[in-house]
């Protein structure tokens, strides 16, 4: 349970207002493991009901924190490709979803469920006793689009989409003395 949790103040756009208290109930569920020496999986589920127990503001006690989605999940992978194949080199990816956000109370609007894949390649070797990695990373694999919330009230008229990252290329270098 939390208090003055910050919500929208539809009263003055692009500013926030303490809500009151929330109470969010729920599970989360994490599982990681290797299936082969060389490869390993993770898997994580979070489900959770965040309602408005004491009201201050706009969200009448007993609804439901709107926008947020009530289920996430993900799967990640990774492997250790064979030395005799590509020495250092690991690949791997997963996906990330989320379900569908809460509503705004009396309202029919809210952010769809969304899932985005993602991937990596990534090299090791050392160089003189020092270790150096060059990884590249693609976020939102298949450049999807998607929403991370939907805010507004409609009594004014106001609709804020928040997108998503799109597809967006990493790559980092790493070496460590």
């Amino acid at each position: 349970t939390k208090r003055n949790v910050a919500t929208e103040d539809f009263d003055h756009p692009g500013f926030v207002t303490p809500i009151g208290k929330v109470r969010s109930r729920g599970f989360e569920f994490n599982l990681q493991g290797e299936l082969t020496p060389s490869w390993n999986i993770v898997l994580n589920v979070s489900h959770a009901r965040p309602v408005v127990l004491e009201s201050t503001g706009e969200i009448p006690a007993g609804n439901l924190l709107p926008y947020l989605p009530n289920t996430t999940a993900n799967i990640w992978t990774t492997w250790a490709l064979p030395e005799a194949l590509l020495r250092g080199v690991r690949i791997g990816g997963g996906v990330d979803w989320a379900s569908r956000g809460n509503l705004y109370p009396g309202h029919s609007s809210s952010a769809p469920a969304y899932a985005i894949a993602s991937g990596f390649a990534a090299w090791e070797t050392a160089i003189a006793d020092h270790q150096l990695t060059l990884q590249v990373n693609v976020d939102n694999l298949f450049d999807k689009r998607f929403y991370n919330s939907l805010d507004g009230q409609q009594d004014y008229g106001i609709a804020a989409v928040n997108l998503g990252t799109p597809r967006r290329l990493l790559v980092t270098v790493r070496f460590k003395l």
